[in-house]
């Protein structure tokens, strides 16, 4: 049985236990759980101080030599005020190892202080651009910005990025799909549910997202 998913808040629904009203209005992703990639998106401030965003709006495309990495973010965050000034960023790929400390870059932070540094994570130079990767991430693409674009009449920003250099961990990079799987673990982020039948929210207490790694890696034979 099929039934029909509403785009916006039905009139007359809340949810007071919520906590942050304003994050509802990411309606059908609270409904149809899409696992999306967890990214760590480092930036540098003015004055060259280190910023971080946990983003999970992202994705890489494109084939050789044409490869880029574009995310979703609002004007009004730092980073992408960062982005559009320098022109440049770093989409470091963090595993579940280091999960509870990732998720703190999703936190507000003052405009003068190290992100990367009070998100518990230590910042190190990248290859190519001047904002640094993060050397607990097992992966880093770094990005010159190609062009973005208006995603909505509220200051929500595409920003697609040319990557121009990659790097990874040892442990990452090399070896067949499942040892790389079983080494780094990548974060999968589910937003806090909603049971679309019952206009009910699921899930702990106080929570508002959770996230997963990988599982078993299954191979589909081709013809």
């Amino acid at each position: 049985m099929k039934i029909d998913v509403p785009l916006s808040i039905p009139e007359g629904v809340s949810f007071p236990e919520y906590g942050r009203e304003d994050q509802l209005r990411r309606w059908i992703w609270r409904q149809i759980q899409i696992p999306q990639p967890m990214y760590l998106i480092s930036t540098l401030k003015p004055g060259g101080v280190p910023n971080c965003e946990a983003n999970s709006w992202g994705l890489p495309f494109g084939f050789a030599p044409n490869q880029m990495f574009a995310f979703v973010c609002g004007r009004a965050h730092h980073t992408a005020q960062n982005v559009l000034r320098e022109g440049e960023f770093v989409a470091n790929l963090p595993g579940a190892a280091i999960g509870a400390t990732a998720v703190r870059a999703a936190r507000s932070y003052a405009e003068n202080e190290d992100e990367i540094a009070k998100s518990g994570l230590t910042a190190i130079p990248s290859r190519v651009v001047k904002p640094p990767r993060i050397r607990e991430c097992f992966a880093h693409l770094e990005c010159t910005l190609e062009w973005f674009k208006k995603t909505d009449s509220e200051g929500g920003l595409l920003l697609c990025g040319r990557i121009v250099a990659a790097s990874g961990d040892h442990d990452a990079v090399t070896g067949d799909i499942q040892s790389k799987i079983r080494r780094t673990r990548p974060i999968l982020v589910m937003p806090w549910n909603i049971d679309t039948e019952r206009m009910q929210l699921t899930g702990g207490p106080g929570q508002t997202t959770a996230f997963a790694d990988v599982g078993e890696v299954r191979h589909i034979q081709e013809g």
